[in-house]
């Protein structure tokens, strides 16, 4: 995904709430790049930064690497519920992608930037 904070925002996320469709599915922390190509420091921008995970409250929270996001992080999908049913008690995990929550951290870094590249990698695995 490309990020350019001098654009005007039709809509505030990038990825809607949602879930998956498949058993689950395995990322990495997004890696943050200047439009140079050169790595963002993670004073300016975290591996999580907006990416957002609803808990089983209800509660929809920034997401939180550890390691500084030196990690594989899973999710169940829908096709968990329809493989291994409610035992052993697990849920889709709905998520979002809000790249425009990283403007403001952007514009206050050392060297101002306008725009940022956020590489990402996962696999989702179907049933």
């Amino acid at each position: 995904y490309s990020l350019n904070c001098s654009a005007p925002a039709a809509h505030p996320a990038t990825l809607d709430m949602h879930t998956d469709e498949g058993l689950f599915i395995a990322i990495v922390p997004s890696l943050w790049l200047s439009p140079a190509g050169e790595p963002l420091d993670e004073a300016v921008l975290s591996p999580a930064e907006g990416f957002y995970i609803e808990g089983p409250d209800g509660v929809v929270r920034q997401a939180e690497f550890s390691d500084g996001g030196d990690v594989v992080f899973f999710m169940m999908g829908e096709g968990s519920l329809e493989w291994f049913g409610r035992c052993p008690p697990m849920r889709p995990v709905p998520h979002a992608l809000v790249m425009r929550d990283a403007c403001p951290r952007l514009a206050e870094a050392a060297a101002p930037l306008q725009q940022a590249v956020r590489l990402w990698y996962g696999r989702m695995f179907l049933p």
